[in-house]
C-alpha cells in the first residue's frame, strides 16, 4: 500500500512539475494537496462529524473517496486487524458474534419502539402522524422484508404492509415475531461465543499447535486499532438517517449492502467492497483504487492535461461591459 502511495505520489508531483515554471508556484500547491489527504484520510476525524452536504451517514463521502490516503488508510487499518496471526483464526466467528449481537441488543429494540408507537396512536392520527407512520412501517419492512428469520412472520404480510392495513392482529403478530427474533439471535450469539471458546481450547491443548494466546496477542493484537475499527467509542451504537437505521459500531464486521450492481460504496472500515455483483476484500479493492488514481495521474501527465486545462482556463474573461477609451 506504501509502495502503491508513492507511486501516486510520484505521478501527482510530475504533473504539477509540467503545469507550473515557477517553483515558488509549485510550493505554494503542495500545502493545498496534502492538506486534503491529510483531513480526509479518516484518520483525523470521523466521517460523520461532516457537514451534512458532504457527508452520508453509514458511508464514506464522495469528496473523501477522491482522496488516496482515505483507500490507503483503511487499507492499511483493515488489513493489519483482520489478518493479523492472533485474530485471523477467530475473525469470522466474531463476524457471527458481533451481526448476532447488533440484532438481538439494538436492532431489535427499535423495531419494537416503532411497533409500539404505531400500535399506540395510528387509530386516532391525524395527517402529520400517518407520515411518521408510513415511515416507521417503511423501516419495519426494509429491515424484515430479506431477514433470514422468517418464523412467525408469515402471520404478516410484510411486503404489502402499510399505514392503511395496519391493525391489532398486524400489531400484536409482529409483537410476537420480534420476541421470537431476539431470542433467536441471542442463542446465535451465545453459540458464537461458545464455539470461540472452544477454538482457544483446542488451540492451547493440542501438541501439534505451537499456540501460546497470551503471546500471540501481545505481539499482533493493537488495541486501540482494534477500538478504532469497532469505533467503540460512539455513543449511539444506532441511528435513524433519511428512513433509515444504520449501523454504527463494528464497521469491521459489518458487510456493505449495495443498492445496485456497481455501488461500491461502504462505511469506513468495511471488511469488503462491493463491485458488479462481486465482494472483493477491502485491501485488494482499495490497492485497485490506488492504482487507478495513478493510472489517471499517468494519462493526464503524457497528455498534459494539467497544464493544457490551466491554460484554457486563463483564456477566459470574466469582464463585462464596454471597454473605457
Amino acid at each position: 500500500i506504501l509502495f502503491s502511495c508513492s507511486c501516486l505520489a510520484n505521478v501527482l508531483g510530475l504533473n504539477i512539475s509540467s503545469a507550473f515554471n515557477s517553483a515558488v508556484t509549485v510550493y505554494v500547491m503542495i500545502p493545498l494537496l496534502l492538506i486534503p489527504q491529510m483531513i480526509l484520510s479518516g484518520l483525523l476525524f470521523s466521517f460523520d462529524k461532516l457537514n451534512d452536504i458532504l457527508s452520508t451517514k453509514g458511508k464514506v463521502p464522495i469528496v473523501a473517496d477522491m482522496m488516496a490516503s482515505r483507500w490507503a488508510y483503511e487499507a492499511m487499518a483493515v488489513h493489519h486487524f483482520q489478518n493479523n496471526d492472533f485474530q485471523s483464526p477467530y475473525f469470522d466467528i466474531q463476524k457471527t458474534e458481533a451481526e448476532a449481537d447488533f440484532k438481538a441488543a439494538y436492532l431489535v429494540e427499535e423495531l419494537k419502539k416503532k411497533r409500539r408507537f404505531i400500535t399506540e396512536n395510528y387509530e386516532d392520527a391525524n395527517d402529520s402522524l400517518k407520515l411518521i407512520f408510513a415511515k416507521d412501517i417503511n423501516i419495519i419492512k426494509s429491515n424484515l422484508i430479506n431477514e433470514p428469520f422468517q418464523e412467525g412472520l408469515e402471520a404478516v404480510d410484510i411486503q404489502n404492509l402499510s399505514v392503511d392495513n395496519f391493525n391489532k392482529e398486524v400489531s400484536g403478530a409482529l409483537e410476537i415475531y420480534l420476541g421470537a427474533y431476539k431470542k433467536h439471535y441471542q442463542n446465535i450469539y451465545n453459540k458464537s461465543v461458545a464455539t470461540r471458546d472452544k477454538m482457544v481450547y483446542f488451540f492451547e491443548n493440542n501438541e501439534e499447535y505451537d499456540y501460546n494466546l497470551n503471546e500471540l496477542k501481545n505481539e499482533y493484537y493493537n488495541e486501540s486499532l482494534a477500538d478504532l475499527v469497532m469505533n467503540v467509542a460512539e455513543k449511539d451504537r444506532i441511528i435513524e438517517y433519511k428512513g433509515e437505521l444504520i449501523q454504527q459500531i463494528n464497521p469491521i464486521y459489518n458487510e456493505p449492502k449495495p443498492d445496485h450492481l456497481l455501488d461500491y460504496r461502504a462505511q469506513f472500515f468495511a471488511p469488503v467492497k462491493h463491485f458488479a455483483g462481486t465482494y472483493f476484500s477491502t485491501y485488494f479493492f482499495n490497492s485497485i483504487i490506488i492504482w487507478l488514481m495513478t493510472a489517471l495521474l499517468y494519462i493526464a501527465l503524457y497528455f498534459e492535461a494539467v497544464g493544457k486545462g490551466i491554460k484554457a482556463l486563463g483564456k477566459i474573461s470574466f469582464s463585462s461591459g464596454k471597454e473605457s477609451k
